[in-house]
């Protein structure tokens, strides 16, 4: 096992995609609520489950997928699935443009109340079995 610095320092990541990941990571880092590990070899965060995750793809771009992106609104028509996965869906971020904080924010918020909500569905789902 090793660490989300460990990852981004490794040899998997490109030079831009270290300065990209690093500058993503400390803004999600931001949210004290989120926390953050490795987990199926890349860098993931959680709140109330798993909800974001990053890494390169195809060495041309850094992925950022958000676990249920599918029930995200994506007010920007930034979220993109093109790997044909159900429930994920990707924000991209290429070598020469650089991430927009706000729209990182508004869509890292948007996983959180989606998370929530689901958390609340599970947790209503368990008490009313639980009553029967």
């Amino acid at each position: 096992m090793f660490t989300v610095d460990e990852y981004i320092a490794s040899d998997k990541v490109l030079p831009w995609m270290k300065t990209r990941m690093e500058e993503v990571r400390q803004m999600i880092l931001t949210f004290p609520e989120i926390s953050e590990r490795v987990r199926y070899g890349a860098p993931f965060y959680d709140y109330q489950g798993m909800m974001l995750y990053m890494g390169p793809f195809k060495k041309k771009r850094l992925m950022l997928g958000f676990c249920n992106g599918i029930r995200m609104q994506d007010e920007f028509g930034a979220l993109k699935n093109d790997a044909g996965q159900t429930q994920i869906r990707h924000f991209e971020l290429y070598e020469h443009t650089s991430p927009d904080h706000e729209q990182l924010v508004i869509y890292i918020t948007e996983a959180m109340r989606i998370n929530d909500l689901l958390a609340q569905q599970k947790h209503a789902r368990k008490n009313k079995k639980s009553r029967t």
